[in-house]
């Protein structure tokens, strides 16, 4: 059984050099976060999948400028490892902003488990946006 949630809230942000009668701004779909601090709570109902161990994957928007740092971890009836996740990427031949997944597993101990993603006031770009969106849960029988 596979939950799936869309972060479709849609973000509008003034987009520069737009085209003369073109459309003034640009849309993305997901959560975006600006400031340190700033906390995406996710609060998820798995009793339903009957599994002690679940399956957690989401898509994060990487960038070579103005991106962050968040800190992921489980709380409430989940556990899983605190992980660091830096969405500030370059590279030498070409920058680009892609959506990259993330995949990690999560123990469950009860029916809800909540996902809490909180943006640090680490930064390699000298901002701190990060951007959430697709995630999926499913159980799991193996690991990752």
């Amino acid at each position: 059984m596979l939950l799936a949630l869309a972060l479709s809230l849609l973000t509008a942000a003034p987009q520069s050099g737009a085209a003369p009668g073109g459309d003034p701004l640009e849309r993305s779909e997901g959560v975006a976060a600006l400031v340190p601090g700033a906390m995406l709570r996710i609060r998820l109902a798995v009793a339903d999948l009957g599994a002690s161990t679940v399956a957690v994957q989401f898509s994060y928007l990487a960038s070579y400028e103005n991106m962050g740092t968040a800190e992921l971890a489980c709380v409430d009836a989940c556990a899983c490892a605190t992980q660091r996740l830096d969405a500030h990427k370059t590279d030498a031949i070409g920058n680009t902003s892609v959506f990259l997944p993330h995949e990690f597993n999560a123990s469950i101990r009860g029916a809800t488990c909540e996902l809490q993603l909180r943006v640090l006031d680490e930064t390699r770009s000298g901002a701190h946006k990060f951007k959430v969106r697709d995630l999926q849960v499913q159980a799991r029988d193996e690991q990752i």
